[in-house]
């Protein structure tokens, strides 16, 4: 996408973040939240960080890893 000019939305981004929670890949899911705040434009909105609230808890861990 990015190589054609295209680049993601939050809408986009949380269509990644369902499917990696899906697979329980909560590394990945954190490492592109920071790759989605890091290029700006993208924020954690209310539905990503809904969909994040109980697999965090789940894997122990708190929302603070995300605040960057």
């Amino acid at each position: 996408m990015v190589n054609k000019g295209c680049l993601a939305d939050s809408a986009t981004y949380n269509v990644y973040v369902q499917g990696l929670l899906k697979w329980n890949k909560m590394e990945d899911v954190i490492l592109l939240l920071k790759e989605m705040t890091a290029r700006g434009g993208c924020t954690l909105g209310a539905t990503t960080l809904s969909m994040l609230i109980e697999p965090l808890r789940i894997a122990g861990r708190r929302l603070q890893i995300l605040i960057m």
